[in-house]
């Protein structure tokens, strides 16, 4: 599995990825961002523009079974069961999987492995995918903190460039130290001043 690049593409190897352990006909992985749960990731999906972006329900009766019970949750027949609601057109689902993404000690997620066959996910299936599905959310938690520190950074460069230019709008010399007294920044008077003392 990849550990830099686009978050995007680092999801959709995942569920490749799984894919050749554990089969399936259709997969989704969903992150939970701000009290919700977001599809964010799919493959094999019939209509993916219903379903990948879409929020959904925390509170959704498999959902929580999948996240609070951190263990994945198994249908034999999806269609038979009450609370599969077959979001995006899966109508034809009938094995279906649940699978939390835990990190540490946090559910970030889970992902979902459908198939068009009764049965197709047994507890074999299920301690594979949930093998899987730990190093993925480590991958997926790696990536998110990846983009935050590069996003981070920017930000800084940024900023650092802004204190710079109003920096180089005061007339007089002005100096930045660190704790140790030592010059981290100088505007352009007081390079001048520096320089004269220097010659």
């Amino acid at each position: 599995m990849k550990t830099e690049g686009s978050v995007d593409a680092i999801l959709d190897d995942i569920l490749l990825q799984i894919g050749h352990a554990v089969p399936y006909d259709s997969a989704c992985i969903f992150l939970v961002s701000e009290g919700s749960l977001l599809a964010v990731a799919g493959r094999g999906l019939p209509d993916p523009s219903r379903v990948i972006g879409r929020t959904l329900p925390l509170d959704d009766e498999l959902t929580s079974k999948v996240l609070l019970g951190r263990q994945p949750v198994v249908l034999e027949d999806a269609q038979a069961h009450t609370a599969y609601q077959g979001w995006g057109g899966t109508a034809d689902v009938r094995g279906w999987m649940g699978v939390p993404l835990i990190t540490h000690t946090t559910t970030i997620g889970y992902l979902t492995l459908d198939s068009r066959q009764k049965a197709a996910f047994g507890s074999h299936e299920a301690a594979l995918a949930q093998a899987f599905a730990n190093q993925a959310a480590m991958t997926i938690e790696n990536a998110r903190l990846y983009n935050e520190a590069r996003s981070l950074l920017k930000q800084t460069q940024r900023q650092a460039g802004q204190l710079e230019q109003l920096m180089d709008i005061i007339p007089d010399g002005v100096l930045l130290l660190d704790q140790d007294q030592r010059i981290v920044q100088a505007n352009g008077a007081a390079r001048a001043y520096l320089a004269q003392l220097a010659d």
